[in-house]
């Protein structure tokens, strides 16, 4: 979800400004020349109450598709739906109605919604809430501050207030903070919490800046590694308070520095990416023969194939006397497409070490793959059998057992089973790779991933197992140990 929805560089940081409640201030024309000057991407326009006419002062009338790329809708601040006064409250709940049903009708793509007035907010998400159930179109950003006035640095009444509010509502998708940094930043387990909220706007005053040496608008240090947490979750920026003199283009343009001061990705997390925060059910191979996508995409795991690499050189090294000219037996058991295999050659081909291969694979597709290789890349010292391990009657014993069964839970791919069976192809001294494994679990958090479950609207979901690269969570404790096994 963006505000601009147009293709722009990588670097691009999507501000935008918030434009004051002064009846003299909100006017459309004003704001969207105030984003033409400052080159900022969007406004987020008042509403001012169940009379607002928002083509009163302006000669602009916008299509649909200039509203929802330019203006995110801003329901009115002085709003109190937990008041005491049952008028006031009753007034309240009108114009707050009435300022969300405008903003479905024109499409916008958000609506900011005001921070509680106190912690009293059961009326006011009570509201929120059938506003949400009756507009499925907007997202509702619920305003709330990193840290309220006069709590210590540890305290984390303000995640405990949106935390409470969005349960009341429900834990609704559409539903989430527009955060707002304050001077005074919370202790850093605070800022953490929030990764494992969906942010979709960041809020930053104009008097959170600090002036560098040459007057120009500048963060803290701490301040800018929150921002970047926030941008590395594909949050947007919107600017609040009043520029001065040095306008919002000066602060826009430290926001890009920012931004371009964080480092690019490493190969590991452009290999992750696609799959961050997606629900995938956990592979059953044994069961299922794989596609080659799914082969290819186990392929470029820029990690886990130099390491295997790398322990199977060391163990020719450490059986290199005793293998004798013919040199050692390497049974690879689930070949796969070969990637073990080619790093078993790999690593005879360093440890100057002769191998006899035999690479064992029960999908007959993946073994077509396999005999292709043999032919066109040299693997005469390779013998492809297409079997199961567990019911395949070796010729002889291996030096060295080779397996990539752990799957993502450790034993969802049946390794333990699988294992059990090829374990017999061992000799008593021989080396199995990996020698052991252990599984851990640790309780996390993450909204993004708790609302995906939800969509089911069933329990079988919530108590399903899902492999997961996370990026919008957090674990909240230790992980411990839940399972080991040893060859």
């Amino acid at each position: 979800f963006f505000v601009v929805m147009s293709k722009t560089p990588e670097n691009h940081v999507y501000v935008g400004v918030e434009i004051s409640e002064d009846p003299q201030e909100a006017n459309l024309d004003c704001g969207l020349e105030l984003c033409a000057e400052n080159d900022l991407d969007f406004l987020a326009l008042p509403l001012l109450g169940p009379t607002f006419e928002p083509f009163k002062h302006s000669q602009k009338i916008l299509i649909s598709s200039d509203w929802h790329h330019a203006v995110v809708g801003k329901v009115t601040s002085s709003i109190d739906l937990d008041t005491e006064d049952d008028f006031d409250r009753r007034r309240g709940e009108q114009t707050l109605m009435s300022e969300i049903s405008y903003c479905s009708h024109m499409a916008l793509p958000a609506i900011l919604l005001h921070t509680p007035k106190s912690a009293a907010i059961v009326n006011y998400a009570r509201a929120v809430y059938s506003a949400l159930l009756e507009h499925t179109y907007p997202m509702l950003w619920l305003r709330v501050p990193l840290s309220i006035e006069g709590e210590e640095e540890d305290a984390d009444g303000a995640w405990l207030q949106w935390n409470a509010f969005r349960t009341l509502c429900n834990h609704h998708p559409k539903l989430t903070p527009a955060v707002e940094l304050t001077a005074d930043l919370p202790a850093p387990r605070i800022l953490e919490r929030w990764k494992a909220e969906q942010v979709k706007c960041l809020l930053i005053p104009t008097s959170v800046f600090m002036s560098d040496i040459h007057g120009r608008p500048a963060l803290s240090l701490r301040h800018q590694d929150f921002v970047k947490q926030c941008l590395r979750h594909k949050a947007q920026i919107m600017l609040t308070g009043p520029a001065g003199a040095v306008g919002y283009q000066a602060y826009r343009e430290h926001l890009r520095a920012v931004k371009k001061s964080m480092p690019p990705l490493s190969p590991i997390q452009a290999y992750e990416q696609p799959y961050y925060d997606c629900l995938q059910a956990p592979l059953q191979p044994l069961m299922d023969h794989l596609a080659s996508q799914t082969y290819e995409v186990f392929e470029k795991d820029p990690v886990k194939y130099a390491q295997y690499e790398k322990a199977i050189g060391h163990a020719l090294t450490d059986i290199a006397a005793q293998c004798g000219e013919r040199g050692a037996v390497v049974m690879v058991v689930g070949a796969g497409r070969g990637p073990l295999v080619k790093a078993t050659l790999r690593a005879s081909k360093t440890s100057k070490v002769k191998v006899t291969v035999y690479a064992v694979e029960k999908n007959p597709n993946a073994v077509v793959t396999l005999q292709a290789m043999k032919q066109q890349c040299d693997w005469e010292a390779v013998t492809i059998v297409s079997a199961d391990m567990r019911h395949w009657q070796a010729p002889e014993g291996c030096d060295i057992l080779v397996s990539e069964l752990l799957g993502s839970f450790g034993d969802n791919e049946l390794s333990p089973e699988c294992l059990d069976g090829a374990q017999r192809f061992l000799k008593p001294d021989g080396i199995s790779i990996p020698a052991q494994y252990r599984s851990y679990l640790s309780p996390m958090m993450s909204a993004k991933l708790h609302n995906d479950v939800a969509a089911y609207n069933d329990l079988e979901h919530f108590e399903t197992n899902y492999v997961v690269r996370i990026h919008a969570g957090i674990t909240v404790a230790e992980p411990q140990v839940s399972s080991k096994s040893s060859a």
